[in-house]
């Protein structure tokens, strides 16, 4: 079944995005400084109450109810929004003036380098604000950090099940994971 998703090209890129969160109306409050308009609320289906992003780039980031906080220092998972770069600096003065530490450090990966705010949600979900030029504001997903407990495994299965290519590879011992974490 993977070697006919690959062969035919199915996979193009991310579409959605579902980010849980304990409280909507929190959560909503937190979002808003992103510059976003909610296209609907509780219009995706099956994921219960949620509100709906849709970026210019087509995609959605859907915030939906119904995780409990995370724990964010014990993860590098994150979501990547690329965001031009005035509305970078802007989205992070907006977070910090409502109370939300924004932090940054050295990435390792070169293309990153000026890409390096980030910053959590109340429920602990971790947002990266990439630097991107082609737009005003947020205006895409980026890319989406996953953990996975396999490194080998996950390489075959994204790699050679689905086609992708690895872009760049944090574990929890490399320096850049150590640098952020010390954070």
């Amino acid at each position: 079944m993977l070697d006919q998703v690959a062969a035919t090209g199915a996979v193009s890129g991310i579409s959605h995005v579902i980010l849980g969160v304990s409280n909507l109306i929190v959560a909503r409050d937190f979002y808003d400084a992103f510059g976003l308009a909610p296209v609907g609320v509780d219009i995706w289906p099956d994921c219960g109450a949620n509100f709906v992003y849709r970026l210019p780039s087509g995609q959605y980031l859907i915030i939906a109810e119904g995780a409990g906080p995370l724990e964010p220092d014990l993860t590098a998972a994150h979501v990547g929004l690329a965001v031009s770069p005035s509305a970078r600096g802007r989205i992070a003065r907006a977070l910090a003036g409502s109370g939300h530490k924004v932090f940054d450090y050295h990435e390792d990966d070169p293309v990153e380098a000026r890409s390096n705010y980030y910053v959590h949600d109340p429920d602990g979900n971790r947002l990266q604000l990439v630097d991107r030029d082609g737009g005003e504001g947020v205006t895409a997903i980026d890319h989406v950090a996953l953990e996975v407990s396999d490194i080998i495994w996950a390489e075959a299965f994204y790699g050679t099940g689905l086609d992708w290519s690895l872009k760049h590879r944090v574990g929890w011992n490399t320096q850049d994971y150590l640098t952020a974490k010390a954070k």
